[in-house]
């Protein structure tokens, strides 16, 4: 495979990073070890030196990447207007699909949990009877349960790996 120069510049501002960062972690463990006043002083200040360079070793890197630095990434500003409405489509339906893809909940008396008692109500998902708030389950845009219990709508969203609601 062969690295461009900005990769090429990018691994070397990381490798930079990561030696200058484990000579900074190095001096605060002397710096924390040392007994003496001398020594304390001596290498808490190599250690602020460190501290300095890494923080500047990171910044180079993080420009490096972001292509502000050396001039590149200037695409965003040279594009043209079929460039951007492309740009513009293509993230619309990477957003569309997602939001298609993904389960939301709707709380019916916007209490998640399952210790709070609004009376007996029934899961149209497994038929069971509970007691904690209902809520309304769309897989993307389409309703496809109208009063669901708290476990079955955790599941739902557990087999499709998003967070749990009901706590």
């Amino acid at each position: 495979m062969i690295m461009t120069s900005t990769e090429i510049k990018l691994s070397r501002a990381t490798q930079l990073w990561e030696s200058i960062n484990k000579k900074a972690e190095f001096y605060n463990k002397k710096w924390n070890k040392a007994r003496t006043s001398d020594s304390i002083d001596k290498h808490y200040d190599t250690y602020k030196m460190y501290r300095a360079f890494e923080m500047r070793a990171y910044n180079l890197a993080f420009r490096i990447k972001i292509g502000g630095k050396f001039g590149e990434g200037r695409e965003w500003f040279e594009q043209t207007a079929e460039q951007y409405k492309a740009r513009r489509a293509e993230r619309k339906k990477e957003r569309r699909l997602a939001f298609e893809s993904n389960y939301r909940i709707h709380l019916h008396f916007m209490q998640h949990s399952f210790h709070a008692d609004y009376g007996t109500f029934s899961c149209d998902c497994c038929q069971g009877k509970f007691y904690h708030s209902p809520c309304d389950v769309y897989y993307g845009s389409k309703k496809i349960h109208s009063s669901c219990c708290g476990r079955c709508a955790n599941h739902l969203l557990t087999s499709n790996r998003q967070e749990p609601v009901y706590s």
